[in-house]
């Protein structure tokens, strides 16, 4: 009796080791000498340029080795990649979009407030149109910084590492 439950015990603990030794795997982005680093894990989506290519890639991770990301397509060799860019994290990423939408809502309400609640026509205001239009104007200048590069030259680097 105790020894068919050391028995269960003895089995269930390999199963547990058997599922946690799958290990993971790491793409990482970082600037030496900073503690601040970028990850990648397979599944995740990533965007790239390699050395003399006139287009980016878009695709995701399948697999990653000691020197190679396996895209879904065809693997790049880690010394081949001329930058990866990425999405910028924070208020200005999230801003952009919203301020459009702002812009445009401000003008629409404006427009929906002179006709159906004031039983008007509408009159074009340049206080609201002005407000409306560097809403829009603002989002979409900060809609430019959504993607930064991470280009690997003398301060930042592109490593894989694999835990087991």
């Amino acid at each position: 009796m105790v020894s068919r439950g050391i028995f269960v015990i003895v089995i269930v603990l390999i199963s547990f080791k058997a599922l946690m030794g799958q290990g993971s795997k790491l793409l990482i982005l970082e600037k030496i000498g900073s503690k601040h680093r970028i990850t990648y894990q397979i599944g995740d989506p990533i965007k790239l340029k390699l050395i003399g290519e006139d287009f980016e890639i878009r695709d995701r991770i399948k697999d990653i080795t000691d020197s190679t990301i396996v895209l879904s397509s065809f693997p790049v060799h880690i010394s081949s990649i001329d930058y990866i860019k990425r999405k910028s994290e924070g208020f200005l990423a999230a801003s952009g979009p919203t301020l459009i939408i702002a812009g445009v809502t401000l003008f629409a309400i404006d427009i929906l407030n002179q006709t159906v609640v004031q039983d008007g026509s509408y009159e074009f205001t340049s206080g609201v149109a002005i407000a409306s239009a560097s809403l829009v104007a603002a989002g979409g200048i900060l809609m430019m910084f959504k993607y930064r590069k991470f280009k690997p030259g003398k301060r930042k680097r592109i490593r894989t590492l694999v835990i087991y």
